[in-house]
Order: C-alpha cells, then structure tokens, then sequence
C-alpha cells in the first residue's frame, strides 16, 4: 500500500489517529472524518429484556440527554512506536453496527498497544537478524570488491531501505560509484562525480558528515539550486552515511534510499551509526590487507631475484602470490639458478609456518641450497647437506629441477613437495612420479633422481601446495583443476600459461610459488 493511498489505513497513519468508519467498504467518503453516523433509532439496551424494570429513555432532542454513541461498521487505529510516532495501523470490520463508546476505545487501545509492541518486537528480531547477517558477510570479505558487494547487499535489509549507493575515494578529486539496483537513470545522473560535487553523497564523502534528507522538501530547503534527480525515480527520504577510517578521515560514503517518509528517532539514528561503524571497520580492514598485499608482492619480487635471461631453448615464467591475509611473506619461495653449459636450476620449496620466523627460515635455506647447487654438489646429495649444516630445526617441502634445454633433459629430486604437473605435447597434463622422500629437514641420506626427456612443446609446471590445496576442496579436486587450466593455456608462452593459472585459481590462506618451463617447438 502507498503511503499517501487515499485509503482509510494510510489515513490513519499519515494522520496519527483513530479513523471510525461508517460504512462497509474502505470508501474514501467512509474514511471521512466527519462521515455521519447511520440514522437509527437508539434506546438503552435493558429495554428489549420484557423482564427488566421499566426505566425512563432520555428524549435525545433535550439538553439534559447525552449525545449517544454514534453506531461504526468498522475503525482503524493507528499503532504507535514508545515515543508515539505511527508505526502502522490495524482495521476491523464488523457484520453489523456496533457502539463506538469510551468501553469500545478501551479495548482498542488494549489491543493496539499489544500489536504494536508485537510488531516492535518483530522489526528488533528481524533487524538484529539481518545486523548479524551484515556482520557474517562483511567478516567474510577479503578484498574491496567482495566487501563493497556484501555491503551493498547487505545493509538495505538492517534498515528496510533501498538503492544502495557507495562512493568512494579513488585518488586525488576522482571517485567512484558502486551500486546495486538504483535506476538507470539515477545511476546514469551520478556518473562522472568528482569529490567537488555538490550533491548529499559527494557532500557526505568530502565532509565526514551524516546527511538526512526526511523528504524532497527538505532537499530543496538544503540544495534549492540543484535538481533532484532522485525524486523522478520514486525515493521519499534519502540517507548519506560517511565511511571513515582509524584516522577519523572520510574514504567512503553511503547513500541510501526509502520509497515513502521514513521518520527517524534516536533508536534509528543509532541503528545508523551501528551500520556505519561495521561497514568503515571491514572497509578499511580490506584495504589495509590490499596494501600489505601488495608490499609483500614487491618485496617478494625483490627477494625472489631470478637467473636473469634463461638458457637458449627455454621459455620460463614465474609467480609469487602471498597469503591474501595479513603481512604474510611466509615461508614458499622459487628460485632460478644460471649454471654453466648453458642449464638452469631451478628450485621450489615451502618451509612451514607464516610471519617472520618463515621467511627468516626461507631465506636461510635458499641461500644454502643455491649454494650447494653452484659449488656442483650431487642433485640427490642437496637435501642430506642441507641437514648436515642446518639441522632439523626446519620443516618443509623441495623440489630441485635441473634443465638441461641443449640436451631436453631434466633431472629431480622431490622432499615431501608436490608433484610437478608435465604436459607433453598434444597430451594431458600427468604427475611427475619422483621416488619419495622424507620432508625436507628430516632427509639423511641421498635420493634417488628422476630424469626425464622432453619434446618440443613440452609443459614443465612445478609449483607450492598453497596453489592447490583450497580450504572446502579436495587436493586431487585442485589438481585436477589445475591441470585443465595448464591444458587450456598451454597454445600460450610460459608468461602466458602463469598468468592463466594465477587468475583461474583463487588466492588462499597460504602463500603461492609457481615456475613455468616450456620448451618451445
């Protein structure tokens, strides 16, 4: 029903008062405050028992009678939130007239003040519901775009509203609008903002200061020369809330919308500010994490230096993606080593745990091995040195490649890391079988190693278990995923092929190596 319906209800409402009706049907005429009573004759009730006592009826049309009570067919009476506001409205009809006396109005008032406490109590449990829903949602979110969307989905349902809106920040005087739903012509008026525009959510966003706009009067009494391009799409009350960040500084706006006059009490005003607090909480959580993100990238791209060009007859690409939460240059690493006669090592390897003390182990154990590796020591020898000099004060997983490009050679050995994937030209990707061994830190004594001759157009894909062991996957799932990524980019260069596999498979809660050989045909 509309708000503004010529209806009894929304009569009762937008006044705030008991409508009675006269007639049968919800006619306007029958909404009418002054619609007259039926014209029938009234005698006091004992009069049709024959067994009473006669008692004297008050001629009506002298001034000593009181004025007797007018006969309804039905009422509506509004029902009223603690501090008296509407908060809806409830009618009954009734087969016949019936008195609508001071007893009459004291069972209605009963019966209002019970419905309306119902139904505060049931627009408390649904709010409380859908804030715990936004909560669940925004805690859920691991990158701006995820947390954008869950709020925009989200936080209309808290507060019953409509036509999300997010503005935030992009850098300098730019912004940009996010939203779910708004009309297209709406959508279309906002476009092209730049943090100077003079319209609520720009205003909200450049001052950090809430805007409620109860109605479009109001808006024309605040910004009497700009046109109201939210009017023409049916929003009554508009809302903009800033977002803010631990500095207190604003980085995002929201702008929302309710198609009739939504009042707001202080239980509203703080239901705003509950939205507000969780919304510039997760908000700021994810961009955090995005920075960090992406200044362990660059100190990983630093730390992780590569080989340089690589050996003649040999495409290689490498990937390092960290743990998508927190500072977490954690304990994956790669490495490509120059050797003479035209080869490359190349080495994966995973050392558990995350923070500081991984990457301290990391970066200790890649500069051991890739010594070992250039002072010539045997491939299956590497690991067993390595527990000579360290001891087992480390856990991990290695894989040791030695690409021989001239000669389509490689040789391996593998400690407790997964499988290489090989795609051999035209055929589907297959697991490396590498004779096993201990993880690495717990290897004594040499392994055997697994050589393998490869063809032009051959695929050599060796990467960490953060790339394939998902949280509510299967790792054979995850494999096997991969390897149809690996099949489907595999026409591509090895740059190609990696860049396939990173944007198909989702970052994790494990930081994520990769290596791409390909021996070109």
């Amino acid at each position: 029903m509309d708000f503004d319906a010529d209806l009894p209800l929304a009569t009762a409402i937008r006044q705030n008062r008991v409508l009675p009706l006269a007639g049968t049907g919800p006619s306007p005429a029958a909404a009418a405050p002054d619609a007259a009573a039926p014209d029938v004759t009234v005698s006091d009730v004992t009069a049709s028992d024959p067994t009473a006592p006669e008692t004297a009826v008050s001629d009506p049309a002298t001034p000593e009678a009181a004025a007797p009570a007018p006969l309804i067919h039905g009422i509506c009476v509004p029902l009223h939130h603690t501090d008296g506001t509407a908060l809806g409205a409830m009618r009954l009809d009734w087969a016949g007239p019936v008195r609508h006396d001071d007893v009459l109005d004291s069972l209605l008032t009963t019966v209002a003040g019970f419905a309306s406490q119902a139904l505060q109590r049931a627009e408390l449990i649904r709010s409380t519901q859908a804030t715990a829903d936004l909560a669940a949602r925004l805690s859920a979110a691991r990158t701006v775009p995820e947390t954008i969307d869950a709020i925009l989905a989200a936080v209309p349902p808290v507060l019953g509203a409509v036509a999300p809106g997010l503005l935030l920040r992009e850098g300098g005087r730019r912004v940009r609008l996010c939203h779910h739903g708004l009309p297209a012509r709406l959508a279309e008026a906002y476009q092209r903002m730049t943090i100077d525009d003079p319209r609520p959510i720009a205003e909200c966003l450049r001052t950090g200061q809430r805007i409620v706009l109860p109605d479009r009067e109001a808006f024309r009494r605040r910004y009497p020369d700009l046109p109201d391009a939210t009017e023409s799409s049916g929003m009554v009350t508009t809302v903009a809330l800033p977002l803010l960040d631990v500095r207190r500084r604003p980085i995002a706006a929201l702008a929302l919308g309710w198609s009739r006059a939504r009042p707001f009490r202080a239980t509203d005003l703080a239901l705003l500010d509950t939205v507000a607090d969780l919304c510039e909480q997760a908000l700021e959580r994810v961009r955090l994490a995005a920075a960090e993100h992406d200044l362990v990238s660059r100190l990983a791209g630093r730390l992780f230096d590569t080989a340089g060009a690589p050996p003649a007859g040999l495409d290689v690409a490498v990937r390092y993606r960290p743990a998508m939460t927190g500072l977490n240059l954690g304990g994956d690493w790669y490495d490509l080593i120059r050797l003479d006669g035209d080869r490359l090592a190349v080495v994966v390897g995973d050392v558990v745990g995350h923070e500081v003390e991984a990457a301290a182990d990391m970066a200790q154990l890649r500069t051991v091995v890739r010594t070992l590796i250039r002072l010539g020591v045997p491939l299956g020898d590497v690991f067993s040195r390595v527990t000579e000099l360290l001891g087992r004060a480390f856990l991990g997983t290695c894989l040791i490649l030695l690409v021989d490009p001239g000669r389509r050679r490689v040789e391996m050995v593998r400690a407790g890391h997964p499988h290489p994937l090989w795609l051999r030209h035209g055929a589907p990707a297959t697991a490396v079988a590498t004779a096993r061994a201990l993880p690495f830190g717990l290897v004594d004594e040499t392994i055997p190693v697994t050589e393998l001759s490869v063809q032009p157009g051959d695929l050599l894909v060796a990467f960490t278990d953060g790339l394939v062991e998902l949280r509510q996957h299967a790792y054979p799932d995850c494999v096997a995923t991969l390897a149809d990524v690996l099949a489907e980019a595999s026409g591509g260069s090895a740059d190609e092929v990696a860049a396939a596999v990173m944007d198909r498979l989702p970052a994790a809660e494990d930081d994520q190596a990769l290596v791409v050989l390909r021996f070109p045909a």
